[in-house]
């Protein structure tokens, strides 16, 4: 019989189109998980966003080769994640909990860690792609039809990839059943810490 430690996962990767919830959920976790879980950083070239959380991303001029980072391309942006700080989040015992868009890099991360890769599904529709770019820039974009034709299309590449996830999470309601299901999620893997 398995005890609950080695059930955890030492890794939990979410993944998911522009705007699903992702770091929505990684908050929540967050603020639920202090004692069993560590969010990773994402380090990236990308703009800082109006809405980036401090605690998300390293944000850099050039990723270059600072450390012992793996980089990875998403939507025309450059990421990449510090391995040393996903070996030492699991040295330590916690689970890393990162947001991740790269499927070789979750495979790495498989062959060395349990690993659970967790997919979050929002549906798109013109309003919200053209909300939440407004949320995120402060203007409303020009090119909306376009996010939301590229938005479509990556969510038809993730149901191809379906099979690659060990859960999702079906952001279609409020924020509580989002919040319900990150908690069901936690309860499974055995990181909601005992209250």
């Amino acid at each position: 019989m398995s005890s609950d430690a080695e059930l955890a996962p030492q890794v939990m990767v979410f993944d998911g189109v522009t705007g699903s919830g992702k770091t929505t959920a990684l908050a929540y976790i967050r603020e639920l998980c202090t004692a069993t879980v560590r969010i990773g950083h994402v380090w990236t070239q990308r703009s800082r966003r109006q809405d980036d959380p401090e605690w998300e991303h390293i944000f850099v001029d050039d990723i270059g080769t600072t450390g012992n980072l793996r980089k990875y391309e998403s939507v025309g942006n450059h990421y990449a994640i510090d391995m040393n700080e996903v070996a030492e989040t699991v040295r330590t015992g916690l689970c890393y909990v990162v947001s991740c868009a790269d499927y070789d890099l979750v495979a790495e991360l498989r062959s060395c860690y349990r690993t659970r890769f967790v997919f979050v599904y929002r549906p798109v529709t013109a309003r919200g792609v053209e909300q939440l770019l407004l949320k995120r820039h402060g203007v409303r974009p020009p090119d909306t039809k376009a996010r939301v034709a590229d938005t479509r299309l990556m969510l038809d590449e993730y149901a191809g990839a379906i099979g690659l996830f060990d859960c999702v999470i079906l952001n279609v309601g409020s924020l509580t059943d989002l919040h319900a299901q990150v908690r069901a999620l936690l309860s499974v893997y055995h990181l909601l810490p005992i209250v």
